[in-house]
C-alpha cells in the first residue's frame, strides 16, 4: 500500500508508492513526521487534500463560513480560530468568528479565508454602483 507522509503540523508532504521501503515509516518517525500506508483509492484526491489529525490520516474538512451580503455590507460567519481572511489580497482581522466588511466602491471583490486544517473558502462579492 502506498504511504502518504506528513509534517509535525499535520500537512501532508508527500506519498511513497510500492513498494515502500524497509524501514522508511521509522526513518520518517525519526524526523519528527508521520505517516500511515492508505489504500490506493484513498489517493483519488490531491495529496493536499489529506490531513495528519493526530491519530491518522483524514480528509481536510470544508471551511465552515458562510457569507452574508447585504448590498455594500458583506458579513462572513463561523470564521474557526485562528483563520486569516484577505480581500483582493490583503489581509484583514476578523471578529472572533466573523468578519464585517462594508465595501463602499462598486465592483469585484476576491474574499479568501485559510485556517489549518481546513481547506481554503473563497468567493467573489459584486458589489453594484
Amino acid at each position: 500500500m502506498p504511504l502518504i507522509y506528513f509534517d509535525p503540523s499535520g500537512e501532508a508532504r508527500g506519498i511513497i508508492h510500492d513498494p515502500v521501503p524497509g524501514g522508511y515509516a521509522e526513518m520518517l518517525a525519526g524526523q519528527g513526521s508521520f505517516s500511515q500506508a492508505v489504500p490506493a483509492d484513498f489517493l483519488t484526491l490531491p495529496l493536499d487534500a489529506h490531513f495528519w489529525d493526530g491519530s491518522g490520516v483524514a480528509i481536510r474538512p470544508a471551511m465552515p463560513v458562510e457569507i452574508e451580503e447585504d448590498g455594500a455590507m458583506v458579513n462572513i460567519v463561523g470564521l474557526p480560530p485562528g483563520a486569516t481572511v484577505s480581500v483582493d489580497g490583503n489581509e484583514v482581522a476578523p471578529e472572533g468568528d466573523r468578519l464585517e466588511l462594508m465595501l463602499a466602491d462598486p465592483g469585484a471583490f476576491a474574499i479568501k479565508v485559510e485556517c489549518w486544517p481546513y481547506l481554503p473558502w473563497s468567493a467573489t462579492v459584486e458589489v453594484s454602483p
